[in-house]
């Protein structure tokens, strides 16, 4: 997976364990833990981008990325502990 997030330039805003401008995915998983409903929503915001769920940063849009790549890193960010 980490490769995929590389390729996919994830971690010029993400990490792990420390948040960058955007939060850190294990804050993530901890946040939406349990809540198999957010996988869509979550794929939808990392695609369109967005703002306001983290705090005042905003998400760029991630539209060079398949949404099935998306799907994939979202599943596996939710996973994590």
């Amino acid at each position: 997976m980490m490769e995929l997030a590389d390729k996919s330039r994830c971690f010029q805003c993400h990490d792990l364990t420390t948040k960058i401008s955007g939060p850190a995915w294990i804050e993530v998983a901890k946040r939406y833990r349990g809540r198999p409903d957010m996988v869509e929503p979550l794929v939808k915001k990392v695609k369109d981008g967005g703002f306001g769920a983290w705090g005042t940063e905003v998400m760029s849009p991630n539209k060079r990325v398949k949404e099935d790549d998306i799907r994939t890193l979202v599943k596996w960010i939710l996973t994590l502990e």
